[in-house]
């Protein structure tokens, strides 16, 4: 039997203190913790692969009321990172082992200023820059790394040291311009620097979606931004709509290597190859806001490209489709008021499947069959699509009455849609020699009833 969990533990504590009729501050603690399993019984066999990733942060930020014309915000944050990327149990008849793979710790801090300013009566501008920083420190063993990926010395740092650092401004401009009192154009230009990477060898998103940092090996991502859309609003705001084109320009993208060796491998930076990705699109959106009947409909026309060498056999720059790329994504959500007390709802949603890599053919060489693949996230697993129905029930209104409660009824899934979480490729067992494909998919359609108690 397969195993799959992930969860995210969060804490907030938050403080906002108004110093005068100008400034006001937002300070806040949080406390996250994102784990995954990934793992199997078979019998008296076990296999658990655990990992997560712990955040410490604190961030303070200020508005302050320059005039009428303009309003500063200001700030900063310090997260601390503690990665743990994975502890394997493998319990048999035969064997028993608990293996840690080394932990890293990091330390992120951004400080930032932007201002919102109106230009004239029909122009406006919201420009900043922010300065974000990581440091990478000791107590684990660090490894360097040849042109051949292969490792070439190892050093361990104190614990806490601080061995290497990133640093970088990170601009940003919105630009918004009033066409006439219901419709307005806006662009956008925004710089940005990842320090936590995320790279996938697997054809769902499981524990083998690995979440590390950056490091002397690996440096961050960074990201060039841009975007242009179209607002307009209908009959006095009941209506309205928006368009936008963006792209999005990526240095520093990774990804595995064809063939990655994960588990039990204390130096997955070498399984690791980094190159460049490019990311455009169109989006779409109308929303109705008022009346018995609202909602809104979403669509985004969209390419997400990779352009990497991930294959050590055959050298060279690789273009292929990013794993969670979606060429089509839509979503309807409506809203029915039937009357004061009662209110129905559904929701359709449809986007392409992930992008994977498939076997093609095979040959079989002294004895044994080799498998040939396709390229890169040559193929896509099948479109995902359901819809969700629900129906919300509320207490009989009374103005005295501080507490109030309501019954949600509702349906996931409505038609028992099979979507598919992951898709594997074994043997057939009908017809030896044939391969064929096994999908994995979590939930059927699934009812469900709610008591919320509001005061």
């Amino acid at each position: 039997d397969a195993i799959f969990s992930w969860g995210n533990g969060t804490g907030t504590a938050r403080w906002n203190h108004i110093y005068n009729n100008r400034l006001f501050s937002n300070v806040t603690l949080l406390y996250s913790n994102y784990d995954y399993l990934l793992g199997f019984n078979s019998g008296a066999d076990k296999f658990r692969w655990r990992s997560n990733i712990e955040d410490i942060s604190a961030k303070v930020d200020f508005n302050y009321f320059i005039n009428s014309n303009n309003s500063l915000k200001f700030g900063g944050s310090v997260i601390k990172h503690n990665f743990n990327p994975g502890n394997v149990s493998v319990t048999s008849t035969d064997i028993d082992v608990d293996f840690n793979l080394y932990a890293k710790q990091a330390i992120e801090t951004g400080l930032y200023v932007s201002n919102e300013h109106n230009l004239t009566d029909r122009f406006s501008a919201l420009y900043g820059m922010r300065y974000s920083s990581f440091h990478n420190l000791g107590g684990e063993p660090v490894f360097t790394y040849d042109n051949d990926f292969n490792v070439k010395d190892t050093t361990t740092y104190s614990k806490n040291k601080i061995y290497n650092s990133y640093g970088g401004f990170e601009p940003r401009l919105g630009l918004k311009y009033l066409l006439d009192s219901v419709s307005s154009v806006k662009g956008s230009y925004n710089l940005m620097r990842q320090y936590v990477q995320l790279a996938s060898n697997s054809n769902a998103a499981s524990p083998l979606d690995i979440w590390f940092p950056a490091s002397e090996t690996i440096k961050p991502q960074i990201a060039h931004q841009v975007a242009l859309g179209y607002f307009r609003n209908f009959k006095n705001n009941i209506y309205e709509f928006s368009t936008e084109v963006f792209y999005k320009k990526i240095l520093n993208a990774v990804d595995f290597k064809n063939q990655a060796d994960l588990l039990l491998n204390q130096q997955l930076e070498g399984e690791i190859r980094t190159g460049t990705a490019e990311a455009y699109g169109l989006e779409l959106f109308l929303r109705k806001n008022e009346g018995r009947l609202t909602g809104f409909f979403s669509a985004t026309f969209s390419a997400v490209n990779k352009k990497i060498d991930v294959d050590d056999l055959s050298p060279g720059v690789e273009k292929f489709p990013a794993k969670y790329s979606k060429p089509l994504d839509f979503a309807l959500v409506l809203s029915y008021q039937v009357n004061k007390r009662l209110s129905v709802s559904a929701n359709a949603i449809y986007s392409s499947g992930l992008a994977i890599t498939v076997p093609t053919s095979k040959y079989y060489y002294k004895g044994s069959v080799i498998p040939v693949y396709s390229s890169r996230n040559g193929a896509r697993i099948p479109a995902y699509h359901r819809m969700d129905l629900s129906c919300t029930l509320k207490s009989k209104k009374n103005e005295q009455r501080r507490l109030q409660a309501e019954w949600v009824f509702s349906i996931y899934n409505v038609y028992n849609r099979h979507n598919a979480f992951s898709v594997n490729f074994v043997e057939d067992q009908d017809n030896p020699g044939t391969t064929v494909a096994e999908k994995f998919y979590l939930f059927p359609i699934l009812p469900s009833i709610t008591y919320n108690l509001r005061f």
